[in-house]
């Protein structure tokens, strides 16, 4: 399949928005957004397009400006820049742009995308949630206070390079000051976006004890949680990993399964949405 890649400067970053289209004409467009340390073509997230544009569901897979990619592939310096506020940014630009082609917008956002879709909310017809963590920066008090003193944190590996990937105390200055757990809190209370969330029964990184919490808060009367026997954080796959798995297949449907419900005129849908990783 052809997909179509443009790159959107926000400030001195890059937001990448890669196209897959629809099987025929159509009127939804799904909108899918990556985790920390993830990019647009991480792992699952080209497959899990493939599978919807086959549905007949547009989507777009973006690269926020936090994964560190632009035009000239990775650069350690833009990861290391990245705040939640100038993902925030970009993600609102590529949602708008978005809208103006699309009559239904889904979102699905994976762990830490899935908390700055929920900040979005009401740029979306319907939102799907896999493996959310409760609150956005899981950090210990001591590993704060360390990355206060260094002024860098070490985030782990880049899983292309295995290169060590380092932030800057700007990403923790702009989540406190702007204290975008309260304001996730808000949105989900505030909420009028049917939302299903889906998480795996063996997630070490966000349990499902986490995704049941953020479930709770949430007020909307259209709202499921799904959780997906034996699978992790990412149901099963790892960047380059054969694809699909079972889990990563049993929420794809809960997915297909959960928008029948809310975009009814969205896609395919007339033999049940249900796919067995044969395509």
């Amino acid at each position: 399949m052809d997909t179509i890649l443009h790159w959107y400067p926000i400030g001195t970053a890059w937001l990448g928005i890669e196209h897959y289209p629809a099987s025929n004409q159509s009127n939804s467009t799904a909108i899918l957004v990556h985790g920390f340390r993830a990019w647009h073509r991480w792992g699952f997230f080209p497959y899990i397009a493939r599978t919807l544009s086959s549905f007949n569901i547009a989507t777009s897979v973006i690269a926020l400006p936090s994964s560190g990619y632009g035009p000239a592939g990775f650069q350690y310096e833009l990861f290391a820049t990245g705040t939640i506020s100038t993902d925030l940014e970009a993600l609102r630009y590529a949602l708008d742009n978005v809208r103006r082609d699309s009559e239904h917008v889904i979102g699905i956002g994976h762990s830490r995308g899935a908390l700055l879709l929920a900040l979005c909310h009401w740029q979306l017809d319907c939102l799907t949630m896999w493996s959310p963590p409760r609150y956005f920066g899981r950090w210990s008090d001591r590993q704060r206070a360390e990355w206060r003193l260094r002024g860098m944190f070490n985030a782990g590996s880049h899983l292309e390079t295995g290169k060590p990937l380092l932030l800057n105390i700007s990403y923790l200055d702009d989540l406190e000051q702007n204290d975008y757990n309260a304001q996730l809190d808000r949105a989900l209370v505030e909420s009028n976006t049917p939302t299903c969330v889906i998480v795996g029964q063996q997630d070490m990184v966000a349990p499902p004890r986490q995704a049941e919490e953020l479930f709770a808060v949430l007020q909307m009367s259209n709202r499921c949680l799904r959780i997906i026997p034996g699978a992790g954080h990412t149901f099963g796959i790892s960047h380059g990993s054969p694809m699909p798995t079972p889990p990563l297949m049993q929420a794809l449907n809960a997915t297909l399964e959960f928008l029948r419900t809310c975009c009814p005129q969205s896609g395919n849908f007339a033999s049940n949405a249900i796919i067995n990783g044969t395509q």
